[in-house]
């Protein structure tokens, strides 16, 4: 990824918890869906460096938010297999909806 380009990262629960420092959810809590959005920093042979603005927990469905975390300092390395996929942004200040979301045929 080249840098400077703002992205959205969807993290696996177990990792973003770890990444976190959480308590891992309890058996009959669903997994939530993480995106961790920022500007990309530069690459490393075990991740991505972000200059991450925020974390959203977002419910399983991934329609809404629940929290929004944020990370001091700012440029984390988040491991590629924490990773699930990435999304290009754009910009910063972009209010697009970012998720995924089923269409009616």
């Amino acid at each position: 990824m080249e840098k400077g380009k703002y992205v959205g990262v969807w993290l696996y629960d177990k990792a973003t918890r770890l990444f976190l420092n959480l308590p891992r959810r309890s058996a009959k809590q669903r997994e939530s869906r993480w995106l961790v959005l920022g500007l990309v920093e530069d690459e490393a042979s075990i991740g991505l460096w972000l200059a991450i603005d925020k974390i959203e927990e977002r419910t399983p469905e991934g329609l809404s938010i629940s929290k929004t975390w944020t990370v001091t300092p700012r440029i984390c390395l988040i491991r590629w297999d924490f990773i699930i996929h990435a999304q290009l942004l754009g910009t910063i200040d972009d209010a697009k909806t970012i998720g995924f979301r089923p269409t009616n045929p």
